[in-house]
């Protein structure tokens, strides 16, 4: 029964040699056949088989696993470089204006001197 378990079989033919097994408490007058050439041939079929044939697995295993996005490349050195080195000159320029805008009204130590000086 063992052959059933192979996917998509539903028919088993097997050859079986009979063989006669009289017991020791049996009669004496039980007849003793001569089985030394005899078999005996079972074929057994099954509609529809145990374990039927897949032809086709569905869901496929790439429609299960997606495919990982692409690895990100990274720009050259220079590039980074040059980018970082715009980025901190335009902060730079940026935090000067806000000082400058900060003290415009207020004249410096140096320009008190000078108006003292000349009046």
């Amino acid at each position: 029964m063992g052959d059933f378990t192979v996917p998509g079989t539903s028919e088993i033919t097997k050859r079986c040699h009979l063989l006669q097994v009289i017991e020791a408490d049996a009669p004496a007058d039980t007849i003793k056949y001569n089985l030394e050439n005899t078999f005996l041939k079972v074929t057994i079929r099954l509609d529809p088989a145990i374990a039927p044939l897949v032809t086709e697995i569905k869901p496929t295993l790439a429609e299960l696993i997606p495919n990982p996005p692409p690895i990100p490349k990274f720009p050259p050195a220079r590039e980074c470089i040059s980018e970082f080195k715009n980025e901190l000159q335009l902060s730079m320029e940026s935090l000067a204006l806000e000082y400058s805008q900060m003290f415009a009204k207020e004249p410096n130590s140096n320009e008190k001197s000078k108006l003292s000086l000349t009046v």
